[in-house]
């Protein structure tokens, strides 16, 4: 495999994004696209989307809250400030040093953590007492993602993977594309295609507009050449011919059409204009008359023409 040409996009040959709202949706189906994804000729595969953060989940009972007469903002602000803490809630003077220091609140490492701990945290009632946290709330254990991706304002998880010897890089999109399909994933969710694959698609297809506009100024540079509109067209006829025998070199030795074999194969086009050019010249002036009006003798052939 020739090395990667277009830097940026990881080292990974495929990037293929799910893009949606809900995280959840999103991990059930590239997991679900990982795992399948050996059978079609990816291997190495992992997802960007790592639920391994631990975290402690609160529910409030709202009934129970309101009977009590507890507003879920004051569960929240008692539980940011001794979880999350506070950057500054007073300020204390030093004055043998003559300074002042924010003074934070929050509780300690161990009791943070701790779901026992923060069960037994207290909250202001509008009744005029206070309440224990674990009358009001449940506290269950959940993990989460350490970091969360978005792309054009949607939540993003991408497949990164390599490629099995002996597939190429654009039919395993096409057979990633067509795995989505059978997966019948909600209109919300969409597919993309990132890093190299992507670079490679642009290339290819700015490759192609390069190589019509070569055809063009080619037909205008040998048609004022020649002076003729017939034979720029015999010339560029040759090109055409080259394509099956090119494509048959790249299947027989077992190569694929990348980049690297669609520059070979713009110079190889090269090369046989160059001969038709020669051809067509050498043609041009066998059939060139003579001093007295006359065609010379065919080479190889020994038969007069009729002069012009």
């Amino acid at each position: 495999m020739p090395p990667p040409s277009v830097s940026g996009g990881g080292n990974y040959e495929i990037d293929y994004s799910l893009l949606g709202p809900d995280l959840a949706t999103l991990s059930y189906y590239a997991e679900q696209l990982n795992d399948r994804s050996e059978s079609i000729g990816i291997i190495d595969g992992d997802t960007t989307l790592k639920l391994d953060k631990p975290e402690l989940l609160v529910e409030i009972d709202r009934d129970r809250a309101a009977a009590l007469g507890v507003d879920t903002e004051d569960v929240a602000t008692a539980l940011r400030i001794m979880v999350g803490g506070d950057e500054r809630v007073s300020r204390f003077r030093d004055e043998t040093m003559g300074e002042e220091y924010d003074v934070q609140i929050r509780l300690a490492d161990g009791s943070r953590n701790d779901s026992e701990s923060i069960s037994r945290l207290y909250v202001a009632s509008s009744n005029g007492g206070m309440v224990r946290l674990d009358n009001l709330v449940r506290i269950l254990p959940a993990n989460s993602a350490s970091r969360i991706d978005r792309l054009d304002r949607q939540r993003q998880i991408s497949l990164r993977a390599g490629i099995a010897p002996g597939y190429a890089l654009a039919d395993r999109i096409k057979a990633l594309d067509q795995m989505v399909y059978e997966m019948n994933m909600p209109p919300a969710y969409s597919t993309r295609v990132s890093g190299r694959a992507r670079e490679y698609e642009t290339t290819f297809k700015e490759f192609l507009w390069a190589f019509l506009l070569s055809l063009i100024f080619m037909y205008m540079i040998l048609a004022s050449q020649y002076e003729s509109l017939v034979h720029p067209i015999t010339i560029l006829m040759s090109l055409p011919l080259t394509l099956p025998f090119a494509l048959a070199t790249l299947w027989l030795t077992g190569q694929t059409l990348n980049l690297y074999s669609a520059l070979g194969l713009l110079v190889l086009f090269g090369v046989v204009k160059k001969n038709a050019i020669l051809q067509i010249d050498h043609m041009n002036q066998l059939r060139a008359p003579d001093e007295t009006g006359w065609m010379p003798y065919w080479k190889g052939i020994g038969i007069d023409c009729v002069p012009f």
